[in-house]
């Protein structure tokens, strides 16, 4: 591909509204950028980039109502999904993360959590975007991720355990959601996904982890109640952390499985762990299904983000030509 058609799609990207090109992620405690991050990179902040090694703050953690120490773990903004029911598994593709120490056999490469991964299923992975290409460096966590800018819609996000937000009310498996200005409400209770809570007396006082999230719809029924109300709507897809013992989760749920439910207290498998070439003990992160326009801006960005470095490696063997060979002998 030439230079000229290079050019091409980096400007086609950006004649395009930011809300229809930007991808905005939150990363893990501890992440400290690469050389183009501006972000904040706090565990309960919004960043955004393009995918040309650079990144930016869009929302702190005050801005969504959160204090500090807070975790978001999980994020979806309700807008690149399409509309439901969700398609099949292996009908358009799922975007992921995993948390650091995945092995991901059929990953290309080594496995890289902070970047973005994409699978239609069969065991194998493709990457989409690298640490790098968001502004981030090797060993940054990126553990939630959405395909669109967070200032145009609602932002749906649960919050890690341990989170000061979460009180003595909220558990790491409840879904909340933004109301601006600085404030947020409960959504969506993790009993209705089928996940345990302290709230549960079965559970034992044990509360499940969910770790990953795409809101398909805002159309919940009894949204923001907590038990005894069971909720239910139009469906959403999530994935849970290790040692996760939910009542209404199917038996043998891995944390690197995708899951659906629709409410009602049980949800069911949408694509296991395997298919998307994690191994059993990979911890999916963060998740996305995108509608197939928000794909192709992904697919142009990504094609952006390679050719930059594509050409930087031919500059810099251009230069490696021209410069004269100097052997030295042993011993001088």
């Amino acid at each position: 591909m030439t230079g000229l058609r290079f050019l091409s799609i980096a400007v086609a990207i950006a004649a395009l509204p930011a809300s229809a090109r930007g991808l905005s992620f939150s990363v893990a405690p501890g992440a400290v950028g690469g050389g183009g991050a501006a972000c904040v990179l706090g565990a309960a902040d919004i960043c955004s980039s393009a995918g040309a090694g650079a990144n930016a703050t869009l929302l702190t953690a005050a801005m969504l109502g959160l204090l500090p120490g807070d975790d978001v773990d999980a994020a979806s903004f309700n807008s690149a999904p399409p509309p439901p029911p969700f398609p099949a598994f292996g009908a358009v593709p799922l975007l992921f993360s995993v948390a650091p120490g995945a092995l991901g056999p059929g990953l290309p490469g080594a496995p890289d959590p902070g970047a973005i991964y994409s699978s239609v299923g069969g065991g194998v992975a493709a990457l989409s975007f690298g640490s790098a290409a968001l502004g981030l460096a090797l060993g940054d966590d990126v553990d939630g991720f959405d395909l669109a800018s967070v200032l145009a819609t609602s932002i749906f996000f649960s919050l890690a355990p341990g989170s000061p937000s979460l009180g003595a009310l909220f558990a790491p498996g409840d879904i909340f959601v933004s109301l601006g200005a600085g404030a947020f409400a409960l959504f969506i209770n993790a009993e209705s996904l089928g996940l345990c809570t302290f709230r549960v007396p079965i559970c034992g006082g044990m509360n499940d982890n969910l770790d990953a999230l795409v809101v398909n719809t805002d159309a919940w029924i009894f949204t923001g109640l907590l038990p005894p109300a069971i909720q239910t709507g139009g469906g959403l897809l999530f994935s849970v952390g290790p040692g996760t013992i939910g009542p209404g989760l199917p038996a043998g749920t891995l944390p690197g499985d995708v899951l659906f439910s629709a409410g009602g207290g049980v949800s069911g498998l949408y694509a296991p762990a395997a298919a998307l070439g994690l191994a059993a003990g990979d911890n999916l992160d963060a998740l996305e299904i995108p509608e197939p326009g928000t794909l192709g801006l992904l697919t142009l960005a990504a094609l952006t983000w390679a050719a930059r470095v594509q050409a930087a490696a031919k500059r810099t063997g251009r230069r490696e030509a021209r410069r004269p060979v100097r052997v030295r002998a042993r011993g001088v």
